[in-house]
């Protein structure tokens, strides 16, 4: 799964971005297709729906995948949380999004340029409040 391979190279490797760039082609590029279209595809169709839960979970669970990617990647990371809430799927002691978003803002490495993401970040930091 791509999203192990990213999360073992930040470990080793840190933000490797020509390493990202390459495992993305191998993995997701479709016929040297932009690769940031598949991604979009991936997420906005909710292709990610047809993984079993326990892949759905590492999404959740290895999220320093975000940080090769943050603007897709968070959007991904959100609705794939809020289908495992939806579904019955997350426990209290999985990672909270709001934990993550806050890292994310903290470092400097999402900044919300695109409605769509504030949108997302802003109705799940609401409703992670309210359910506080």
């Amino acid at each position: 799964m791509l999203i192990d391979e990213l999360c073992k190279l930040e470990k080793s490797d840190g933000m490797d971005l020509k390493e990202y760039k390459n495992l993305v082609t191998k993995h997701i590029s479709i016929e040297g297709e932009d690769s940031n279209k598949v991604i979009n595809n991936i997420i906005f169709s909710r292709k990610w729906q047809r993984l079993e839960v326990d892949d759905l979970k590492k999404i959740v669970h290895k999220w320093k995948y975000i940080l090769f990617n943050p603007n897709q990647f968070t959007v991904l990371y959100i609705m794939v949380y809020q289908y495992l809430e939806e579904i019955g799927a997350v426990e209290e002691k999985d990672v909270q999004t709001y934990e993550v978003l806050d890292y994310l803002l903290k470092v400097k490495v999402l900044i919300l340029e695109t409605p769509w993401l504030q949108f997302l970040i802003y109705s799940k930091t609401t409703s992670a409040i309210k359910n506080y």
